[in-house]
């Protein structure tokens, strides 16, 4: 069993409205129709909760990045990209 396994009471307001759905949406096990609910709502709730970190942290990541691109453009000015596969096409395989 894993250890983030969680039995929930959602009383019984939610729990009849929560049969409805599954019993609308052909979900015969409930349980399981609930914990996708469950699931699929927290990725949103974290989803939303790292876009609100982002844009705490967005001039912080803006003036980052310029660094990061100005300090790479200076490092590779003037190199000349490796080619990727041998100088010779008579050691391709194929």
């Amino acid at each position: 069993m894993s250890e983030f396994f969680y039995t929930l009471d959602i009383g019984e307001e939610h729990g009849k409205a929560l049969q409805k759905v599954a019993a609308f949406w052909g979900h015969d096990d409930v349980e399981d129709y609930a914990a996708g609910l469950l699931c699929n709502a927290i990725q949103h709730a974290e989803a939303w909760v790292n876009s609100q970190i982002y844009k705490i942290y967005e001039d912080d990541i803006s003036v980052l990045q310029e660094i990061y691109k100005a300090r790479n453009e200076k490092t590779h000015k003037g190199q000349v990209p490796e080619r990727a596969v041998s100088e010779s096409d008579d050691e391709i395989p194929f």
